[in-house]
């Protein structure tokens, strides 16, 4: 039987390439007492550099969304609004019913 206070340690064997593998911490230390390290442009970079994102709209893309046309129409904006849903219209074709109907409704309050 054997008694509650007795456990027994588990035994790892490591091989000699991971004794003498150092650490990441190590790797990183010996990184950093080597030297003072800055990121600097290069001579051909631009000073005014833009970045612009692929998911970004640009100048010839225009953002739409229905909730924009709504915040039109609450504001009075009846032509934007309509515009917009428009364009949602050739954007989600599945919708252009939906959004013609939302047109018509913008067409009676002016």
């Amino acid at each position: 039987m054997r008694s509650l206070g007795a456990t027994r340690a588990t035994q790892y064997l490591l091989t000699a390439e991971q004794l003498s593998r150092p650490s990441t911490d190590s790797i990183i230390d010996k990184f950093m007492e080597v030297g003072e390290y800055k990121v600097i442009a290069q001579d051909d970079t631009p000073d005014n550099l833009e970045w612009q994102s692929e998911t970004m709209p640009n100048d010839e893309e225009e953002f739409v969304s229905e909730q924009l046309a709504e915040i039109y129409a609450q504001q009075g904006l009846f032509d934007q609004a309509k515009e917009t849903y428009r364009k949602l219209s050739l954007l989600y074709p599945k919708k252009s019913i939906y959004f013609a109907e939302l047109i018509e409704k913008l067409d009676n309050r002016e």
